[in-house]
């Protein structure tokens, strides 16, 4: 591996130079294992490493959708040139690592003011800090806030929508895309490529598919809901391969869904549940709404809950005490809470300020 950008010891020593140089190498097709083991040393090496990378991947994120504009193109020309001695260098590691490698060296080298830019999210969540110190949740990865969604452009023009308080993480090589959904809610977008299937990891159930659009849901119990939306989409169980550390598939048993169908398959158990359900309600969470119908009121605030900043309980509601119909915003949940009360014969406590507890009114 001598001379090639793989080598350990030409791996820049500014944190933001190495952070470009080791986007370049995983989004590389040739990466080796032996390469992802060495970033990962480095990223969990030190916390400068992290916020390194991670404000990268933000940046990135920007820099994908103004990468038409012809001011920002002149821009990253002007840059170019303005590195003396460094420009054969740097044209020899740009034939390598290719335009969006290119860009990134640009990036972090300072030759635009970084403040500029305004990502919609940053890829981690400042107040989720656990993911950063977990060894696990390796990069590249994309998060939410509560209550906001944001769209995440992968290499090959696959695309995914997060919703509210959701994590994934992309892990594509040579042979396959794939992306793990950690926590909450995504809806993607596959562009085909047979020879490169694109898997996403929930729960432990793996979705595969060659080009279609379908939405994943992880639940707080790890249950996990695909609904199809276009295309045909294959869900098979998963098992875990100590040693390699990743998700594999079984062989059998597969499930084929088509656009229209829903399948739940929850923790630990090898059948699923297959059923037909309205593509237009299930997709209302991206323009902010939430749809119930004929819901337990002890369903919905749980749904609701995942869109508050303070965590909604339901208390001695029964699944059949009460049923509630309609369409809410999920970015006023206020709405919600205050609608339940009028309507139905329950209180609202406040009173607890790392919660808000719901009951049947005394």
């Amino acid at each position: 591996m001598t001379g090639r950008p793989s080598d350990r010891n030409d791996v820049p020593q500014r944190p933001n130079e190495a952070a470009a140089y080791w986007d370049a190498r995983m989004r590389s097709p040739q990466v080796s294992p032996a390469e992802r083991d060495a970033f990962a040393d480095w990223y969990q090496a030190d916390p400068a490493h992290r916020r390194a990378y991670d404000k990268l991947q933000s940046i990135l994120y920007s820099v994908r959708r103004a990468d038409d504009m012809p001011e920002w193109r002149a821009l990253e020309e002007d840059a170019l040139l303005s590195l003396p001695g460094r420009r054969r260098r740097l044209s020899n590691r740009l034939a390598w690592f290719g335009s969006a490698a290119a860009l990134a060296l640009v990036t972090v080298v300072g030759l635009f003011v970084v403040n500029t830019l305004q990502p919609p999210n940053e890829p981690i969540d400042t107040a989720d800090q656990r993911v950063q110190n977990d060894v696990s949740y390796a990069p590249p990865f994309f998060a939410t806030a509560i209550a906001k969604t944001r769209e995440v452009m992968f290499e090959d023009g696959s695309s995914a929508i997060l919703n509210t308080n959701s994590l994934i993480r992309e892990r594509y090589s040579a042979g396959e895309r794939l992306v793990e959904l950690i926590r909450g809610q995504a809806e993607f977008s596959v562009e085909t490529n047979a020879e490169r299937p694109f898997v996403v990891l929930a729960g432990d159930r793996r979705i595969t598919a060659l080009g279609t659009i379908f939405d994943v849901r992880l639940g707080e119990e790890r249950e996990v809901q695909v609904t199809q939306i276009k295309g045909i989409v294959e869900v098979t169980p998963r098992v875990r391969d100590d040693a390699i550390g990743s998700i594999l598939a079984v062989i059998e048993p597969v499930v084929r869904l088509e656009p229209g169908q829903q399948l739940i398959a929850l923790q630990g158990r090898p059948d699923e549940i297959v059923m037909h359900e309205e593509i237009e309600s299930e997709q209302l969470w991206k323009q902010g709404r939430v749809f119930f119908e004929d819901d337990a009121l002890r369903d919905a605030i749980a749904e609701m809950s995942r869109y508050s900043q303070t965590p909604i309980r339901a208390r001695g509601l029964g699944a059949d005490d009460f049923r509630i119909y309609g369409t809410y915003r999920t970015t006023n949940v206020d709405d919600f809470l205050n609608a339940i009360e009028a309507y139905f014969p329950v209180e609202i406590d406040r009173s607890n300020p790392g919660e808000i507890v719901v009951t049947n009114r005394r």
